[in-house]
């Protein structure tokens, strides 16, 4: 067959570019406007469209007009570029193009000479020189100023030119010798090229509206079509004045040979502008995105939700944004409803065409546009032409011919379709019926998979894989890790099943099923790093550093340049302190286009601990605008903070979150608001805004509520907090534990105890059982329920050997002065096991108020083995260590957080000799935390040695409102009481004890401040018995505080 002629405006004379020029006229009046005498702004114009949109076309025209209009010719001499000019990358090459164009045109044999003498030098700068000043010349010497026409003029300036953009355009701007008309390509889909020169006009070629098509169709097509016929045109090409000339080709000479070669000749040239601006868009935009593009009619925004499986909220929200980049169009539809459509009609087609491979996407659209165009006799001619044609190649080249006829039979009336099978050729009816009867077997056999097994073992494990990937994309993961588990026990060797419950298992944190799922892909595949990578990740999960750590080398021994791997273990080096060797697989991985956006974060932290800061922010900025790099964004408003660029870091979240109307934006904006800025009324307004557009994380409620409550909201508004978080996310077990915490905070206990049973409700597990009890130890008369509710949440937490429960049990029980019960239930639960780090704390302390150094000092060493900086262990160490080694462990301590209020205690305690630095360091202490009742009361011990007993007093008053929640502090408590009442103030203790509700109840200590004053009180033997032991300073053991502890 005939190759088409393929238009291209570019290749024709004056006189057919202005035959040819039949739309836009009103944009080529607004191009001349500058060139012509007396015009108020520069000479200098970027025309910006889309590929198709004919600014090629309009181009060509004006230099068509500057050449026939004597006014416009005597101004101007033209300098028409070629479409492509890549040989620029220099503003010396740049005027070096227009002496080529300038004596290619030429028979001047000076500009000739001039050319070459330029194309000689190599310095950038000699260049620049000689090219500007062959070309001023060149301009006095003809009396007319060089408009220059240069087409992807924004891609010369960003892509190949770069940092010499500004010198060239400031060279461009000399009016007296330059005019510029420029055009570029519209970025839809991507924020990048957007920063046209200031200094230009700007002109948006629009897709041509249904007069203007009507306009150029009738002139292509020599027809004098009626508007209303227009329509499906319009539709169909979206106003792109290539895709008419196309699709009127095919009118003049119907072959759908013709027309899909050049639809494939057209997205060929294309194709890697659609994929690139395509594959850019974060994953969601892009999903709703291609759902629009696959519909082709206008649609709804819950049309496309249904299509792309998200909700309407979503879609709406993906949609606006796309409309606001100019790649979405919206109209208005039926009702309250908006229509969307693709700006671009060419997406579309390259989306049916190189993302759909089925012949029926790719003639769809033509087939609508046919039978809504066409009347009747024009569709049965059209028709059984194309099926004539396809009689002129075999049976298996015919797809897109069956595609289209089976398309063309489907939308036909009936009257119609029947005169379309009389006039068709047998021989195309035979093929026909023959892939009409083969893809009705194949649809018949899809569907019956689910319901069978006869079929074979393949298309029944593929039939669980679908279903299984269903479920996963519809968001119930549990139903899909059932079917991905069935599909391994259908067939156990397949790897795919165990790969995706790997991938699932590490998504909800469930390490030790990831492990065993990832260890029967590397049984299933032992050359593929795959399988040790996930595994490694498994680890890193479950805080298995080193086992994380072999799992990634042994990855990378099968695959060097594994990347995934490389980054996953450069993120391990990193931990470990093994900086230069973390940078160095960075770096490797950074050439690999492996770093995720976690790793990311990890490589720009080396990076500024190398004091490299720049590149760390180079780095971060790459993923700024990703929608999904939450890490990378947060970690580089970190460091503008950090490096007093506090606002801008503000502002980055605040661009994404505008742009991309995502509650996670929103959240993440409003977040790090309260947390860096303390602007609280700012943080509220964000974390409202991420409620509204559906947020679906508690925490951001509870986050809402924490900025509320600093901005002055009164505790009721924090309750409708708690009842919108339960309302929106109903069946959410961590949306009613928040809220149970969130109306304890607001004083609403009854609320909050409903909400924590709630959750129980839903799910029956140790969280469940934790965060009632905890809520419950708030409440001092339901002592012995919260300690029920701690022991079930300890012997559910059994299984998974989750260790919060029995910590806490055991904080509890020390708390209410029970430390040997405490004591038994750690040495229960671990029965001989290494502690957590939390637990060997704990028991460190325990023996410290014990007086049993040794225990005290092996339980924090314990604990340091597995923290070596957790700062509790090494603050209580301090205290059973020489003073050399107590300064180095305090020091340590200072050193991973200068903060907290621990380490200032224990450098107090340990610099006994230094009366003024104790009394100050434990001053901070309390500043940093006023409830610390441990440096209250050492604080007064130590005022009453600085004379200062009525300071004293008040730290002695403040320590005991902590009390009632630390009563393993009531020996400390007893022995500071008494020596301020030796000072001379024992009425002063009796006082602020009687007038405290708790302390009122500590009947032996009163009684003992009464015998020192030289009372004789009547009172119990037993209470006597404990009383005249403090009294006689007798040390404050277990017995005496039991005796001291109310029930």
């Amino acid at each position: 067959m005939p190759s088409t002629y393929r238009f291209n405006p570019g290749f024709q004379s004056d006189e057919e570019s202005v035959q040819n020029f039949i739309v836009r006229k009103a944009d080529l009046a607004q191009v001349l406007g500058p060139l012509r005498e007396g015009a108020t702004i520069p000479p200098r114009v970027m025309v910006v469209a889309p590929r198709g949109a004919g600014k090629t076309t309009l181009c060509r025209r004006v230099l068509a007009e500057v050449n026939r209009d004597p006014a416009l010719r005597a101004r101007w001499h033209p300098v028409f570029f070629g479409e492509e000019s890549y040989a620029i990358t220099t503003p010396g090459e740049f005027f070096l193009e227009c002496l080529f164009h300038l004596q290619d045109r030429s028979d001047d044999r000076t500009m000739k000479d001039a050319y070459e003498k330029a194309l000689s030098h190599q310095s950038e700068k000699e260049l620049l020189d000689i090219a500007l000043r062959t070309l001023r010349t060149f301009s006095k010497r003809i009396g007319k100023r060089l408009l220059i026409i240069v087409e992807n003029f924004q891609t010369i300036l960003d892509d190949q030119i770069g940092s010499g953009a500004k010198d060239l355009l400031r060279r461009l701007s000399d009016t007296d010798c330059f005019g510029v008309l420029a055009t570029s390509v519209s970025q839809l889909l991507t924020e990048e090229n957007v920063a046209l020169p200031t200094d230009f006009l700007r002109l948006d070629l629009k897709p041509l509206s249904r007069e203007e098509c009507r306009a150029l169709w009738n002139a292509l097509t020599q027809q004098d079509i009626k508007t209303e016929r227009i329509r499906p045109l319009e539709i169909l090409t979206g106003g792109s004045p290539r895709l008419l000339h196309i699709l009127a080709e095919f009118m003049r000479s119907p072959s759908l040979h013709n027309l899909m070669e050049n639809l494939n000749f057209l997205i060929d040239q294309n194709t890697e502008y659609f994929k690139s601006q395509l594959d850019r868009l974060p994953p969601t935009e892009r999903k709703i995105f291609a759902a629009l593009l696959e519909a082709w009619d206008p649609s709804t925004a819950k049309q496309v939700s249904d299509a792309a499986r998200v909700t309407t909220n979503t879609a709406s929200a993906m949609l606006s944004r796309l409309t606001e980049r100019g790649a979405v169009i919206k109209s208005p539809g039926y009702g309250k409803s908006a229509l969307y459509s693709a700006s671009e009609r060419l997406f579309n087609i390259y989306y049916l065409m190189r993302r759909r491979s089925h012949p029926s996407s790719r003639v769809r659209a033509l087939v609508s546009f046919m039978t809504d165009y066409y009347d009747r006799d024009e569709l049965i001619d059209t028709a059984t032409t194309l099926a004539r044609e396809a009689c002129s190649v075999g049976p298996d080249s015919r797809m897109d011919y069956h595609a289209f006829y089976d398309a063309i039979l489907a939308r036909a009336p009936v009257l119609v379709r029947t005169s379309i099978l009389e006039r068709t050729p047998p021989d195309f009816l035979t093929s026909f019926t023959a892939h009409q009867k083969t893809t009705a077997e194949s649809a018949r056999a899809n569907a019956a998979l689910p319901a069978t097994e006869s079929r074979g073992v393949d298309n029944a494990l593929q039939a669980l894989l679908v279903r299984a990937e269903q479920s996963a994309d519809d968001g119930d993961l549990q139903k899909a890790i059932e079917l991905y588990s069935e599909a391994t026990q259908l067939r156990p060797e397949a790897v795919a099943p165990w790969m995706k419950l790997a991938v699932l298992y590490i998504s909800e944190d469930r390490a030790e099923e990831a492990i065993k799922a990832s260890e029967e892909v590397i049984r299933l595949r032992p050359k593929n790093p795959w399988g040790p990578t996930i595994k490694g990740m498994a680890h890193v999960i479950d805080g298995e550093t080193d086992l994380a750590e072999t799992s990634f080398e042994m990855a990378l021994d099968i695959e060097p340049e594994y990347g995934m791997a490389i980054a996953e273990l450069a993120a391990i080096k990193e931990e470990k302190g093994q900086r230069q060797l973390a940078l160095q697989l960075y770096e490797k991985a950074t050439t690999l286009d492996a770093l995720t956006d976690t790793t990311r974060a990890g490589y720009a932290r080396v990076l500024q601990e190398e004091n490299r800061g720049r590149e760390a922010e180079e780095l971060l900025r790459v993923a700024i605008d990703e929608d999904e790099e939450f890490v990378s964004r947060r970690a580089l408003v970190e460091l503008l903070s950090d490096s007093g660029r506090q606002q801008e870091g503000f502002d980055v979240l605040r661009r994404v979150a505008n742009r991309s109307q995502d509650w996670r934006h929103w959240a993440d904006l409003g977040s790090f608001v309260l947390a860096r800025d303390g602007r609280d009324e700012d943080a509220a307004e964000a974390l409202a805004k991420s409620i509204a557009l559906g947020a679906e994380d508690p925490m951001v409620f509870v986050s809402y509520a924490r900025a509320l409550q600093r901005s002055g909201e009164p505790p009721a508004r924090i309750v409708d907090v708690a009842k919108e978080l339960v309302e929106r996310l109903h069946d959410n077990r961590d949306a009613w534990t928040s809220a149970g915490f969130l109306a304890s905070a607001a004083g609403d206990k009854a609320l909050a105890e409903v909400y924590a049973r709630k959750a129980i409700n839903i799910v029956d597990d140790a969280h469940g059982w934790l965060t009632l009890a905890v809520l419950l130890q708030e409440q001092p008369k339901r002592s012995s329920e919260a300690e029920e509710a701690f022991r079930k949440a300890v012997v559910l937490a059994q299984k998974d050997r989750f260790c919060s429960p029995v910590r806490l049990l055991a904080e509890f029980l020390v708390h209410r002065g029970e430390e040997t019960a405490a004591q038994e239930e750690i040495s229960k639960w671990f029965a001989g096991d290494t502690r957590c780090y939390c637990c060997s704390v704990l028991e460190g302390d325990i023996a410290a108020r014990s007086g049993n150094s040794d225990s005290a000092r092996r339980a924090y060493r314990s604990a340091l083995e597995q923290r070596e900086d957790g700062v509790h262990a090494l603050t209580g160490l301090s205290r059973f260590v020489d003073r050399e080694e107590g300064e180095e462990l305090i020091a340590r301590a200072m050193a991973s957080d200068p903060s907290d209020h621990r380490c200032l205690l224990a450098r107090a305690r340990l610099r006994q000799d230094d009366l003024e630095s104790q009394i100050e360091d434990a001053s901070e202490a309390i500043r940093l935390s006023s409830s610390y009742a441990e440096a209250h009361l050492f604080l007064a011990r130590t005022l009453l040695g600085h004379n200062e007993a009525n300071r004293a007093q008040t730290h002695l008053e403040l320590a005991l409102k902590e009390l009632p929640q630390q009563r393993e502090l009531t020996p400390m408590f007893v022995d500071a009481a008494m020596a301020v009442a030796e000072a001379g103030h024992g009425d002063r203790v009796r006082s602020i004890l009687e007038n405290d509700e708790f302390g009122s109840t500590m009947e032996p200590l009163i009684v003992a401040l009464r015998i020192k004053r030289g009372d004789t009180p009547i009172v119990a033997k037993e209470v006597m018995e404990v009383a005249m032991d403090i009294a006689n300073n007798a040390p404050t053991s277990k017995r005496i505080a039991a005796k001291l502890n109310p029930n």
